[in-house]
């Protein structure tokens, strides 16, 4: 149990430091790198590149995740989070349809989560 804890904070340290550098490349409006950091932080959390989890949908998470598990849980939280920032990168771009695609998953995802007892650890962080 202390192991599974101890790997969630360090996937939360670095899913942090992760958004805070693409916050700053956002605002810089270095959009490419800023994507880039988002597909490399979800390949390292989930093992997805962000093309993929679009591929997988909900149906998708539903068959790789456990969704009773709390870590998978968390991954499909950070996966929301990753994507929610994707969708507004895409739209700074005027890539809209993309940037609805991402932010269609990403609410899709955020209701297949949002009522797991798990998912309320998370909130409370």
């Amino acid at each position: 149990m202390t192991e599974e804890k101890d790997y969630i904070m360090r996937m939360i340290a670095q899913f942090m430091r992760v958004i805070t550098r693409v916050l700053f490349l956002k605002d810089t409006k270095q959009y490419y790198d800023a994507v880039t950091e988002l597909d490399n932080l979800n390949k390292m959390i989930s093992g997805f590149s962000l093309e993929q989890i679009k591929n997988l949908g909900v149906e998708g998470f539903k068959y790789v995740y456990d969704l009773d598990k709390k870590a998978d849980v968390e991954k499909i939280f950070c996966a929301v989070r990753i994507l929610k920032e994707e969708s507004s990168i895409l739209s700074e771009q005027g890539k809209n349809d993309e940037s609805a695609n991402s932010a269609k998953l990403s609410e899709e995802l955020f209701e297949l989560i949002k009522d797991k007892p798990q998912f309320e650890n998370i909130k409370n962080k």
